[in-house]
């Protein structure tokens, strides 16, 4: 960036004091445009879910290119005058931002939603030391961290990683060059970096069968951004090669290949299969790495693919996007529940994203508006602000921006120093499926294959008693496992297979299993649906898996913020196949959230856990006396 020109009127733009030329913007548009695709594809994974369940591998491809540019000078490092800087003012372009966003977003939640005022201060504030993935790492924040106790700030691991690995590239620039390595060597370097780290995280995924560590650790995500600093030593850093030098057959038919690719891996993977961090990970870090390698070359369809102004205006912006995508998504449905249209609440919700994230990007990543505080390279403070030669408007704009600015920090002070300890929810919530795990593995119910019961006209009176001795298979996820100890009180003859965080799309291959173990009854009970959406066809695969059985499937609690669509494609399913049946626990726990469930408004306590099995019990009742 340029110095700005505090002499222009607010209408104009800051002029640079030497305009770049045509072709270096050309050259930093598919790089915008490239970022802008990524970030869409984030945006899409955290709001469809079940649409795009592999969107997160778009991380990676940020990390691809950051490593091909903090690379990009490698022949230069050989000049004996040429010297690493260290990356502060990367550090401050990210730093400010996130500050606006923390600092906003505290101050909103303190006056508008002070019951969501946990779990921030420690994410808070580890962010802005740039070490929030290690913190989520070393407080075990596990899945039910962010269920019972979610944190608007828990997105913020990227930046902090994306820190650390500019960091490790400016120690490995420095070291290479005391070592008077050679190109050859340096890339034979980070080649071998490239395959531990992979190695790192499938050993550390088989070791832990867990991904928290591995995803948010720098040393087993660094691959990603060394597969671009090898990409940068092989195009010796270019931002752009003339089309006589790199072709275009092979480069088109490779890019369309790399595009097919990630659409692939996004739309069959998901975050939890072991085999995304045992290969995935670094096979669609290898993949975007030759998407880059494709998208710098003249001529070839993904450069102008990516040169488009509908990618790279979101490129540009993609760091203030990602900023406030993830505390919008979690705080806005709050006050959206009253909508009934689920594209409405979601169509307000990215206008808001839109919104906050263009403030934040022009007046804390281009410093379109001079500030007296809150930018990183603002040349005033408020004393000279009040005295320079500012125009009027711009001027008075911030004054008026700074004061507003002050207020919410000081409502973020007073936010952070009420913030709300849920650890005890979230403890109690984990022993209860801790306990009802160890129950099951005791308990567990031999397989069976038996028929369909059959009640005559004489055994009405005895149905219910029936109905508690039929074997039944339970399939579902926490909410199911918070209920076990109850529905096995109820049914001692059910089987109950759940996993916290289980997903309704990735369910289908369970089901299988189950049939092939024989531990599939004639009577299967769905608890899906807590962790996201799913699309129609996706529960159609699942009844199909599940065959010509009595299905029930259990609706979400309406205090989860996607239950309204998740219950809608419930019942439609339901309406469709005349061997599914619903079980309406959303509405039937409506009212009696104190009562019922943990404080995580989720999870059913033993009360509700009670409630549930008995509500599961009257519906076969009533299916078996029609």
């Amino acid at each position: 960036m340029g110095t700005m020109n505090y002499q222009t009127t607010p209408s104009q733009a800051p002029t640079h004091p030497h305009p770049p030329k045509q072709k270096e913007k050309k050259r930093s548009a598919v790089f915008d445009g490239l970022k802008g695709f990524f970030i869409l594809a984030i945006i899409t994974y955290y709001y469809f879910q079940h649409l795009l369940p592999g969107g997160f591998l778009a991380v990676n491809g940020f990390l691809v290119v950051g490593g091909y540019l903090t690379f990009r000078h490698n022949i230069k490092t050989f000049a004996e005058d040429y010297k690493e800087r260290f990356p502060v003012r990367s550090l401050k372009r990210m730093f400010f931002p996130m500050l606006f966003m923390i600092v906003v977003t505290v101050a909103f939640l303190f006056v508008a939603a002070p019951q969501l005022l946990s779990n921030i201060r420690g994410m808070a504030l580890s962010a802005l030391f740039f070490v929030n993935n290690d913190y989520q790492i070393f407080s075990q924040q596990s899945y039910f961290v962010q269920s019972a106790n979610p944190s608007p700030f828990v997105h913020l691991w990227y930046v902090s990683l994306y820190v650390q690995l500019l960091i490790v590239g400016y120690l490995l620039r420095k070291l290479m060059k005391k070592l008077n390595f050679l190109r050859m060597q340096e890339f034979a370097l980070l080649a071998f970096l490239t395959l531990v780290s992979a190695a790192g995280m499938a050993a550390l995924y088989w070791f832990e069968q867990d991904p928290s560590h591995v995803y948010y650790l720098v040393s087993t995500r660094l691959f990603s951004f060394t597969f671009g600093a090898l990409l940068s030593y092989i195009h010796e850093g270019k931002l752009l090669l003339p089309e006589r030098e790199s072709g275009s057959v092979v480069p088109n038919a490779l890019s369309l290949i790399c595009l097919g690719a990630l659409g692939w891996m996004f739309t069959t993977f998901n975050g939890t299969q072991a085999e995304v961090y045992y290969m995935m990970m670094f096979i669609s870090s290898f993949v975007m790495m030759l998407l880059l390698s494709c998208t710098i070359r003249e001529g070839v369809g993904v450069h102008y693919l990516f040169s488009f102004k509908g990618f790279t205006f979101f490129g540009k912006r993609s760091f203030s996007y990602y900023l406030w995508f993830y505390p919008i998504h979690l705080i806005a449905p709050t006050f959206l529940r009253e909508i009934n249209e689920q594209w409405l609440s979601v169509g307000i919700q990215f206008a808001l994203i839109f919104v906050m994230a263009e403030i934040t990007y022009q007046l804390f990543e281009r410093d379109r508006f001079v500030l007296p505080i809150g930018q990183a390279h603002s040349p005033y403070n408020l004393t000279a602000y009040g005295k320079s030669n500012l125009p009027k408007g711009m001027k008075q704009f911030g004054l008026v921006f700074s004061l507003m600015y002050v207020i919410c920090i000081g409502l973020a002070g007073l936010g952070f120093a009420q913030e709300k300890n849920q650890n005890s929810a979230v403890q109690e919530v984990e022993e209860k499926i801790r306990q009802n795990q160890a129950l099951l593995q005791e308990t567990t119910a031999e397989p069976t294959t038996e028929g369909t019961t059959t009640i005559s006209n004489e055994a009405k009176a005895n149905t219910e008693q029936q109905v508690k001795q039929t074997p039944i298979t339970f399939v579902g996820d926490s909410v199911l496992l918070a209920s076990a100890n109850k529905l096995r009180e109820v049914f001692p003859n059910a089987y109950v297979d759940g996993e916290v965080g289980r997903q309704l799309y990735y369910s289908t291959p369970i089901v299988q299993k189950l049939a092939q173990q024989g531990r599939l009854s004639q009577t299967v009970v769905f608890v899906l649906g807590s962790n996201g959406a799913f699309a129609a066809s996706q529960i159609d695969s699942l009844i199909q898996a599940t065959g010509n059985r009595e299905i029930f499937l259990v609706t979400a609690g309406y205090e989860i913020k996607w239950a309204k669509e998740v219950n809608e494609q419930l019942k439609a399913a339901a309406e469709r196949y005349p061997n599914v049946h619903l079980i309406d626990w959303g509405t039937y726990a409506k009212g009696h959230t104190k009562q019922w469930l943990f404080d995580d408004e989720i999870h059913p306590n033993d009360t509700g856990a009670a409630e549930l099995a008995n509500l599961i019990l009257q519906e076969m009742v009533k299916l078996k006396l029609q």
